[in-house]
C-alpha cells in the first residue's frame, strides 16, 4: 500500500501553521519533504508530517525554531494515524493568532495524548476532528465529524462542541451538543462521544454514520450526564 502524500496546504491545516511557514522551515532549516524535485509541487509523507508536527509542538513550548528543527530532524518518526481521531485539523489559535478567542493547539495536543493507543484508534476508525480558535473557522470545525470552537466568556477560554459535520458531496454542518466546556474537560468530552459511538455502532459504521442515524441526543445525554 502506497503512503498518502500531502500537499503544502493539507499539511499546514493539519498542524496549524500557514503554508508560507512550511516553505520557510524548508528553506531555512531543511525541514521539508523527504523527496522533492525542482519544478514539482511539494508532497509530504507521513514521516515528514510527524517531524513538522513535533517542531510545531516544540515551538509552542518555547523552544527556538532552529533548535526545534534540529530536534525534529533527529527523530525518525511517523504516526500511522491518517484519517483517524488524532489526525486533527487545528488552526494556530490564541498562541499565534490575534483574532482567536481561545488557544487551539493545547486542546489538540491533550486529545492526542489521551488517545495514544493505536489499536484503539484503528478500532474507532475514520473520524475527522477539527478545531478552530474563533468563528473565522480556519480549522473548519463546522464540518468536522467532531468540531471544537474556541469561545470567549468574560475573558476566559471555553470550547463549544459540535458533532455530525462532514465535507464532501454529502456535506453537512455539525450540530452544537450543548453548553461549552473548559479546556481541561475536552479530552474527557471526546472520550464520552466515542463511548456512545462504540456502544451503538453497527458493523462497518463510521462515527459520522452513527451520528446521522442516532441524532445528537444520545451523545448529548452521555456527555452532560
Amino acid at each position: 500500500m502506497e503512503e498518502e502524500l500531502l500537499t503544502v496546504a493539507a499539511v499546514a491545516r493539519r498542524i496549524g501553521v500557514a503554508p508560507a511557514t512550511l516553505r520557510t522551515w524548508d528553506r531555512r532549516y531543511g525541514l521539508g519533504p523527504s523527496s522533492h524535485e525542482a519544478g514539482e509541487h511539494r508532497r509530504y509523507c507521513p514521516n515528514d508530517l510527524a517531524k513538522l508536527a513535533l517542531m510545531r509542538r516544540l515551538i509552542t513550548t518555547g523552544v527556538s525554531p532552529a533548535d526545534a528543527a534540529e530536534k525534529a530532524k533527529a527523530h525518525q518518526l511517523a504516526t500511522p494515524n491518517i484519517g483517524l481521531l488524532t489526525d486533527i485539523i487545528c488552526c494556530p489559535g490564541g498562541d499565534f493568532c490575534s483574532l482567536a478567542n481561545a488557544k487551539s493547539i493545547p486542546i489538540a495536543t491533550s486529545i492526542q495524548e489521551a488517545f495514544d493507543d493505536l489499536d484503539y484508534l484503528h478500532d474507532i476508525g475514520e473520524l475527522e476532528l477539527n478545531i478552530s480558535g474563533c468563528m473565522n473557522a480556519c480549522g473548519h470545525h463546522h464540518i468536522g465529524h467532531i468540531g471544537v470552537l474556541g469561545v470567549d466568556k468574560d475573558g476566559s477560554e471555553w470550547y463549544q462542541v459540535t458533532i455530525g459535520g462532514k465535507q464532501g458531496n454529502d456535506a453537512s454542518l455539525g450540530a452544537v451538543i450543548g453548553p461549552s466546556f473548559a479546556a481541561e474537560e475536552m479530552p474527557g468530552v471526546v472520550k464520552k462521544l466515542i463511548d456512545v459511538y462504540i456502544k451503538n455502532r453497527n458493523s462497518e459504521e463510521r462515527f459520522i454514520d452513527t451520528v446521522r442515524r442516532l441524532g445528537v441526543n444520545p451523545f448529548k445525554e452521555h456527555v452532560y450526564a
